[in-house]
């Protein structure tokens, strides 16, 4: 009774909430492959806003591409997600990824300009810019796209991780006194990484 008072969802979209309730554990403990159904039972889900629908798509892509090793599902979601709006930074990045982890980079490249060019405040398509001109041994270009990462969302781990290991590579050795710093802040953003 308190939860029909407290959330006044109808009765088809209480068993959505239960089911996220449910699936938070997994989400919590980056249990990917389990949490996965629900991602994709939302992205499909016409209630929920085209934008939103991008964002699980895209996740659901991300799941398959880099837990479950499902490339062509991968695609096929990050496919769908484009198809929603092909201009949608997400969607966009998604399809970089995809090209990126394929490494066909200039590809990777075009895609991630696109979603940069899209939205300039997420900081995901810098660091995978970063990504792939380090794949391309252009370790100085790859570097300040892992700082603007960091410039755009200081409080995102994903720069700082990926500037330590570049620095920490042999081909900008002498940027590795970076590291501790780098290391003390990523640590406080994300325990985990």
């Amino acid at each position: 009774e308190f939860i029909k008072k407290s959330f006044p969802f109808e009765k088809e979209n209480l068993k959505v909430v239960k089911r996220i309730r449910e699936t938070m554990k997994f989400i919590i403990h980056e249990r990917w492959a389990e949490a996965l159904s629900l991602f994709d039972d939302l992205a499909h889900n016409q209630i929920i806003d085209a934008s939103e629908r991008i964002k699980l798509l895209v996740t659901c892509g991300e799941i398959q591409l880099y837990h479950l090793l499902d490339f062509k599902k991968a695609k096929t979601l990050f496919d769908e997600a484009s198809n929603i709006d092909s201009n949608h930074y997400k969607a966009l990045y998604g399809l970089g990824e995809y090209h990126l982890k394929n490494n066909e980079i200039e590809k990777a490249k075009e895609y991630l300009t696109n979603s940069i060019e899209n939205d300039i405040s997420n900081c995901d398509p810098y660091f995978f810019m970063g990504e792939c001109h380090e794949k391309g041994k252009a370790y100085l270009e790859a570097e300040e796209w892992y700082k603007k990462s960091i410039e755009v969302e200081p409080a995102n781990s994903g720069g700082y991780i990926r500037l330590m290991r570049l620095y920490g590579s042999q081909f900008l050795k002498e940027k590795e006194f970076e590291i501790h710093n780098l290391a003390k802040r990523s640590n406080l953003l994300s325990p985990h990484d």
